[in-house]
């Protein structure tokens, strides 16, 4: 049976009295966008969608961005299993430890602001490059800290790094895959971050046990330095490569946030995000304290069921990529309409977990509200790569950073 192909069309958009005023249209010309006649044959999902050699663009570039996100935040997650040893050294209580991550977190998403600036600047690919070295150098830093002094110090410069990578890397991936693999693209990226906080604990306790938390953290480090520097291998693509109708010249901070402002899926995000933020949180801090006091679970046994939270929270990046391309092929509109109706059916399981009348039923339940909100999460920066120009993208995903500190407050 031919498979029938998508017809691409040009449509018209005329830039607003505000875009204008503002300087987010160069000049009076017409720009174009180009997007996809839906086909019956696109809407259908298959399981090769779910294979990543179907994307369309380059495979290797894929998998190197995929490694730093592996690696970009995978001491978070380490320093939980580790923190026995690093308190019997240094003499540090649970609450100053999460406090200083709190912050840390707190600093990496402001610091997503000035680096999406940047981002639309630069030569990208050494940003990213960058921003991963440097990471992986603050995880080894904390492996060598004399004492606490220098594993705050260690701390603190771990999270001014981590937001340096994240903008640079969305607009690389505008840049080198197509619309209409990008969510796909999206899922991939963060479905690889998702792994490296299931793998990070295992690695480090391996590690820890055998030799001690200090080669832990050095060894993961290293690992994180490894990835940033094959970046480097890679050539920066052309700016606005798969929209080059869109390309204009650089606005300042000011201009381009006020661009980004503009738009009414970006300002929507915006709001939405702070009770996805809280949502996370319900997740990966409230739901454990539940199955502890509600079904008795043991320390091993919450570890086993986080272990099972980030391996649904994989599954759910997973799928939500391929269903995303499909949906986007007919209309982006629509997308926000899902999102709109998997956010309700995320809260409507949560409602029903109160009513579980036994532990299989509410690990069903649970892990169905965690498959949906992490397949949210490529959402955000599909719609993002959408809406916004290229001279723009990079700080206009960065435009988020306040309202997820907000979420985190």
């Amino acid at each position: 049976m031919p498979r029938t192909v998508a017809v691409a069309e040009l449509r018209t958009l005329l830039p607003t009295d505000r875009q204008r005023s503002i300087g987010d249209a160069a000049d009076d010309r017409t720009d174009q966008i180009r997007t996809a006649e839906p086909s019956p044959d696109r809407q259908r999902f298959s399981l090769r969608d779910l294979d990543p050699r179907s994307i369309h663009g380059p495979k290797r570039v894929l998998a190197i961005l995929c490694l730093t996100s592996l690696f970009a935040r995978v001491d978070e997650q380490a320093l939980g299993v580790l923190l026995p040893q690093i308190r019997s050294e240094f003499g540090v209580n649970l609450a100053f430890l999460a406090a200083l991550s709190s912050f840390v977190g707190i600093l990496a998403t402001v610091g997503t602001l000035p680096a999406g600036f940047l981002a639309d600047r630069v030569r990208r690919v050494r940003l990213v490059a960058t921003g991963t070295v440097l990471t992986g150098l603050t995880v080894m830093s904390q492996g060598l800290a004399p004492g606490v002094g220098g594993l705050v110090a260690a701390r603190l410069a771990n999270g001014a790094t981590q937001g340096l990578a994240p903008p640079a890397t969305f607009t690389l991936q505008t840049d080198w895959f197509p619309a209409s693999t990008r969510s796909r693209v999206f899922s991939l990226y963060f479905a690889a971050g998702q792994a490296g906080l299931v793998l990070g604990p295992i690695a480090a306790g391996v590690l820890g046990d055998l030799y001690g938390w200090r080669t832990a953290l050095l060894s993961l480090g290293a690992l994180a330095v490894a990835a940033g520097l094959l970046v480097l291998t890679l050539r920066e693509p052309q700016r606005g490569a798969q929209e080059p109708w869109s390309i204009a010249a650089p606005l300042s901070f000011r201009q381009a946030y006020r661009a980004a402002a503009s738009i009414s899926t970006v300002r929507r995000c915006w709001y939405a995000t702070p009770f996805l933020s809280l949502r996370g949180l319900f997740t990966y801090l409230v739901l454990p304290s539940y199955f502890s006091q509600v079904y008795g679970f043991s320390t091993f046994q919450l570890g086993l069921y986080v272990s099972l939270t980030g391996i649904s929270g994989l599954l759910g990046l997973l799928v939500a990529g391929p269903i995303g391309d499909r949906i986007l092929a007919d209309r982006p509109g629509r997308y926000l309409v899902v999102l709109g109706g998997v956010s309700a059916m995320q809260a409507g399981l949560l409602v029903l977990l109160s009513f579980a009348p036994n532990l299989v039923f509410a690990l069903i339940v649970t892990q169905g509200a965690v498959i949906i909100e992490t397949a949210l999460q490529p959402a955000f920066y599909t719609l993002i790569s959408l809406v916004v120009p290229v001279s723009l993208r990079g700080l206009g995903v960065a435009t988020n950073a306040p309202w997820q500190v907000l979420g985190l407050i």
